[in-house]
């Protein structure tokens, strides 16, 4: 059985760009799961994780016997309310460059997400999430 991907959230940071007065403010936003976020941000960043994962598993079904080691790596990516992915950056690398550069892939191809849920109210969402990775025993 592949241990590919692993879908619990670490630490999410969310961008909040309101309209006020015809300027634009921005609202910085940091939760952790530990701490707990709302509701429908969790479920919105869940959707982008599962869709990340399960296109992974297809497109990538032998990448668990190419894991070297335990590892993790984090990704964050910048969605806009329609779903666009406006981009995506490596923050820290799993120290296998095959591993990262499949990933950084595999989140691209991904795209579009889902829209942002009207209850959030948001322009821009930037996700930072980690994937954690083990060897296929």
């Amino acid at each position: 059985m592949s241990r590919f991907f692993y879908p619990p959230l670490l630490f999410v940071v969310v961008l909040l760009l309101t309209q006020s007065c015809s300027a634009y403010q921005w609202q910085i936003k940091t939760v952790t799961i530990e701490s707990g976020t709302d509701a429908e941000t969790y479920r919105y960043i869940q959707q982008i994780s599962n869709k990340i994962e399960i296109i992974g598993a297809s497109r990538y079904p032998t990448l668990g016997q190419e894991i070297q080691f335990s590892t993790y790596l984090d990704i964050e990516l910048v969605v806009s309310n329609s779903g666009k992915l406006k981009s995506a950056r490596l923050l820290k690398s799993s120290q296998q460059p095959s591993l990262d550069e499949k990933m950084m892939e595999l989140v691209r191809y991904s795209a579009p997400y889902p829209p942002l849920p009207d209850e959030l109210d948001i322009e821009t969402l930037i996700v930072q999430k980690r994937w954690h990775f083990n060897p296929n025993n």
